[in-house]
């Protein structure tokens, strides 16, 4: 569970902060400027966004040009951009379809529903904002699984051939062997 936290966090917890810093100051710039709690939320959902892929297209782009160091010219260029469309727009173009819909609807919402409390405004924007990236995740997620099920990872992961097989770690061959973890 910590690899997955580890991962995620390498992956998109700059982008996160990114992402949820614009989203509470154009909500709340929006919101005192015209009074309407679905069109700052609409605002702040796509500038959020933007910040959002901003920071994950630098590292994104990165660890392309990183991957494609053995090239050099135009040739690395168009390796570096096929890892980056690869890596990113293919999982995260059905996500963001989900999202600008979903969060501009549940951030409002939340805040429409909860503005009789006090904080209540800002209660329900950070809940709907909340809910929205849990289901962007979610959908990010499926969207990653089923591309590479569709390009074959997943027939191959599940029936390696022998030569390619990854070998069992220590720790399971220690279990194997001894029939309990640890020294």
């Amino acid at each position: 569970m910590r690899r997955l936290w580890r991962d995620w966090l390498s992956r998109f917890g700059w982008a996160e902060v990114a992402d949820t810093t614009v989203a509470i100051v154009v909500f709340g710039t929006a919101w005192q400027a015209w009074g309407s709690l679905p069109a700052a939320a609409a605002l702040a959902a796509v500038l959020a966004g933007i910040a959002f892929y901003a920071v994950v297209g630098i590292k994104t782009a990165i660890r392309a040009l990183t991957a494609t160091g053995h090239l050099s010219g135009w040739r690395r260029a168009l390796a570096a951009g096929w890892h980056a469309t690869h890596d990113q727009i293919v999982s995260c173009a059905a996500a963001e379809a989900v999202y600008l819909v979903a969060a501009p609807a549940l951030t409002s919402t939340a805040a429409w529903v909860m503005r009789g409390l006090p904080g209540g405004i800002w209660a329900g924007f950070l809940i709907g904002k909340f809910t929205a990236d849990a289901l962007w995740y979610a959908t990010e997620v499926h969207a990653r699984t089923i591309t590479a099920w569709l390009l074959g990872a997943g027939r191959r992961w599940r029936n390696p051939p022998p030569e390619t097989a990854p070998a069992a770690t220590p720790g399971a061959e220690q279990f194997i062997r001894t029939g309990r973890w640890g020294p």
